[in-house]
């Protein structure tokens, strides 16, 4: 057990670093290229992972829509974290990343997949308005792209929710295993980031948007290079290919076979606080002028929403126990029976 949820910590501990080393790999730097050069070769890598260790090199014909639709949610996935990480700082990054799992149970119970309860009301309340919180507070203590790095946080967590809906039936299905349908959906999602940078980079507004940035010279800059790789993406990229999304991946595929659903998910408050924590280390020793370039700041009132959002999934997260202990003595009582 100690194994386990060491496997689960090590991979939201990865997450949280990455939201620091990503920012500084797209300073100064297309965040499309960068999302693009990551899928192509993660996909790749991971396909290769997939045969190694199932032999099985393509899905079944029947299955085919639904991974396609699981990679554009990685694609909507990684394209918002990115932008926002981007438009943003990485402290919000990781702050909005505990409240997909409160995503996942607002949808499936508005599609009727899971009934509502006094629980899951409450929680999902709770996280909502941590987030509008964090947008709203976002919007005026980081200038004009501050709410729409939140927005971009905002469908990257709902991507991630309607992934783990729509690949549901795939893992329970006992035909894949759970590495050979992400290593699928990261190829699905590379090949719908390619026309993505090519749009974004033949248009010049949408150029210059996500190459925003506080310096005039620096987004000039970016925009100028487009299409540049620079030695500073080097070692974030290979970051974010290794620990992101091979390591980080397998250690929670590997947990997610013996650990219950509701710790998986409830590791993901470990992200924002592993992000502060980076944060606050890099400004003791670089100097806040250092980290003012990166967009590195202290978290202020803003993490107040991160705890809502905390919070909002220790409720959710109680009322998975009590439906657990519910059936526990459900069957109890049907066995003495």
């Amino acid at each position: 057990a100690v194994v386990v949820h060491g496997a689960l910590i090590g991979a939201q501990l990865c997450f949280g670093v990455g939201s620091i080393v990503g920012k500084f790999g797209i300073s100064g730097t297309n965040p499309v290229l960068f999302a693009l050069i990551r899928e192509g070769l993660a996909g790749p890598i991971l396909c290769l992972c997939a045969f190694w260790m199932t032999k099985t090199i393509l899905p079944r014909k029947e299955d085919l829509l639904r991974l396609i639709l699981c990679g554009l949610c990685i694609f909507i996935n990684q394209f918002g974290y990115i932008v926002g990480l981007k438009l943003s700082d990485p402290v919000s990054a990781a702050a909005w990343q505990p409240s997909q799992p409160i995503w996942t149970v607002l949808i499936v119970c508005l599609i009727g997949m899971e009934d509502w309860s006094v629980r899951k009301v409450l929680g999902v309340i709770l996280s909502v308005a941590g987030a509008v919180f964090m947008v709203v507070y976002g919007s005026s203590a980081q200038g004009s792209s501050g709410w729409e790095g939140h927005i971009f946080f905002f469908f990257n967590c709902m991507g991630t929710s309607l992934y783990v809906i729509l690949s549901k039936p795939l893992c329970r299905s006992g035909t894949y295993k759970a590495v050979s349908i992400t290593a699928w959906s990261y190829i699905v999602a590379s090949l719908t980031m390619l026309p993505t940078v090519l749009i974004f980079n033949a248009i010049p507004t949408l150029t210059n948007f996500i190459c925003t940035d506080k310096e005039a010279a620096v987004q000039q800059a970016c925009v100028d290079g487009k299409w540049d790789v620079p030695a500073s993406m080097i070692w974030p990229l290979a970051y974010w290919i290794l620990f992101n999304s091979i390591l980080a991946y397998f250690l929670m595929t590997w947990g997610n076979q013996y650990a219950p659903a509701s710790a998986v998910s409830g590791y993901t408050v470990l992200q924002p606080f592993t992000s502060e924590a980076l944060c606050a280390l890099l400004i003791a020793v670089a100097g806040a002028s250092w980290a003012e370039k990166y967009n590195l700041e202290k978290p202020g009132l803003q993490f107040l929403g991160a705890i809502a959002i905390v919070l909002g999934l220790a409720v959710l997260l109680s009322e998975r126990a009590v439906h657990r202990e519910d059936l526990a003595a459900k069957r109890l009582t049907e066995s003495a029976a």
